[in-house]
């Protein structure tokens, strides 16, 4: 119940009744991805002259950790993590050279998304500034992690910025087109998720799609929290693209400013132009098409050499198939449309 509801539903986490009488439970089930607690053991318990059987629950570390009063709202892990870029943002106005956007979103990646892989597709960092800014006492974003607003998944706030950044220094190719900026955001996730689907013994890559694909009760190589840091960087680089605007300011209009509530309809309209054939086009730009970008080809095949087994590259796959594929993402994307009109 809990894995249907949470694939239907996109529910972050679960409450698992492992053990009700009433039911099954999750008698020879696995437990879904999104178990937070696990209702494993009834036991009796005193309390003066009165006793009651009361149940004994498991929780899973790292996940929601419930409510522990009526009264007083939780701590927001978005306001720290904006109070966090904010830093940066001064920071890199206080360093006095270059472009504070650029700068901000060259730390916030930093160190995972700026190695020499990384320079060599876009660009060196300052790391002048990286020091500059480490010494003023700012650690990673990796360490800043949250809870999204509106899906309740945790984001990595260095795999959003590493997405902004690929489209703020490379810009959108347009719709049936791709560049190096799709490498660091979505493109690259839908590329690891093929590889991930030519490794499995699912025929169907629809089937595979809707089973494994941005689902918060399944782990993939494209999770729900990759797809909306992909799309939350999109957003940021679009408008940083646009001027007039910073990246602190981009990133409290997703989170706190209600961006977060149309982040999917957005994206598909502002990078596939509205459409599933545009989603199916411009995927199929990026992961088979000849791409005009020496580098950026060799990259793409090297990623497809490391991820899937031989003969199952996308070169050696039916048009039909690869169609399928392009479709299930395509499908994906307007199933979590349809959850944000819900929501």
């Amino acid at each position: 119940m809990c894995a249907s509801v949470s694939a239907g539903a996109y529910v972050p986490y679960a409450f698992v009744s492992g053990m009700s009488y009433g039911f099954s439970g999750n008698l020879g089930f696995p437990l879904p991805q999104n178990w937070t607690f696990n209702q494993i053991k009834e036991f009796e318990f005193s309390a003066g002259s009165d006793s009651f059987a009361l149940d004994r629950v498991a929780h899973r570390p790292g996940s929601d950790f419930g409510q522990n009063s009526v009264n007083q709202p939780g701590s927001s892990t978005v306001s720290a993590f904006l109070a966090y870029a904010q830093e940066v943002y001064d920071a890199a106005v206080a360093y006095g050279k270059g472009n504070a956007n650029e700068l901000s979103l060259q730390f916030m990646r930093w160190d995972k998304y700026t190695d020499a892989r990384w320079g060599s597709l876009f660009g060196d960092v300052d790391n002048a500034f990286i020091q500059f800014a480490r010494d003023r006492g700012l650690g990673r974003a990796r360490d800043k992690s949250y809870l999204d607003p509106s899906m309740g998944v945790e984001i990595s706030p260095d795999h959003l910025i590493a997405s902004a950044a690929g489209y703020y220094l490379k810009g959108n190719a347009g719709v049936g087109k791709a560049n190096r900026a799709e490498l660091a955001s979505w493109g690259g996730d839908l590329l690891t998720f093929y590889g991930e689907w030519s490794r499995s013994d699912n025929a169907s890559p629809l089937d595979f799609c809707r089973k494994n694909l941005a689902r918060p009760d399944v782990a993939s190589t494209f999770s729900l929290s990759d797809l909306i840091e992909d799309i939350d960087g999109f957003a940021v680089a679009t408008k940083l693209k646009a001027g007039g605007t910073n990246v602190v300011a981009e990133l409290k209009r997703i989170l706190t400013g209600g961006g977060h509530k149309t982040r999917f309809s957005g994206f598909l309209a502002a990078r596939f132009g509205n459409t599933t054939d545009g989603v199916k086009k411009t995927s199929k730009a990026f992961i088979e098409d000849q791409i005009d970008d020496t580098l950026l080809s060799k990259t793409r095949a090297l990623l497809v050499q490391r991820n899937c087994p031989l003969l199952k590259e996308p070169w050696n796959e039916s048009d039909s198939v690869m169609d399928e594929f392009y479709r299930g993402f395509a499908e994906v994307l307007q199933n979590l449309i349809a959850q944000e009109v819900t929501r």
